[in-house]
């Protein structure tokens, strides 16, 4: 009897040294959370701006099915209209590093520049999707178009930057 609770005594020792061990191991380690969903759909223009803390361009002339606030931790909130005919324009306060970080299109091919106005607009193309990216001090735009061709993104493009 007397063996049986030393071995009892033992293994109560064994599970309580692991069970401190294991809540240490838990305390020590950081949990770090991130927002699940970054992109906020809003009902207008209006909140988008309110919501990103800029004004946003729209092409008038087309209907539009969505204003998305995209906000990132590196306070470089992102707007994006979403048109009926299934074009995108997107507007990142602040300069980028690389035409991805706009299009969200990664392995397009530079074809062209264009200017119009004082903008020099890059058009890329990858598959079926043509997007131009221009600049200024502020800002950086994507607009996209699915099957499209330049004259149709350039006068999409024409109708934002006026």
């Amino acid at each position: 009897m007397k063996k049986l609770g030393i071995i009892i005594l033992i293994i109560v020792c064994i599970l309580t040294v692991g069970c401190e061990r294991q809540k240490k191991e838990t305390k020590s380690k950081e949990v770090k959370t991130e927002v699940a969903n970054p992109l906020i759909e809003l009902s207008s223009k209006e909140e988008l701006e309110k919501k990103i803390g800029f004004e946003v361009p729209i092409i008038e002339e087309k209907e539009t099915i969505s204003y998305i606030a995209i906000i990132s931790d590196k306070d470089k909130n992102h707007a994006r209209i979403l048109y009926q005919d299934g074009s995108e324009f997107d507007m990142i306060k602040g300069i980028i590093k690389d035409q991805e970080e706009i299009s969200g299109i990664y392995g397009a091919e530079e074809t062209e520049t264009i200017e119009m106005d004082h903008y020099k607009i890059k058009v890329y193309e990858y598959e079926e999707t043509i997007y131009g990216i221009w600049r200024d001090a502020d800002y950086t735009y994507s607009y996209s178009m699915q099957n499209a061709n330049i004259d149709t993104l350039k006068e999409n493009i024409e109708l934002l930057i006026k």
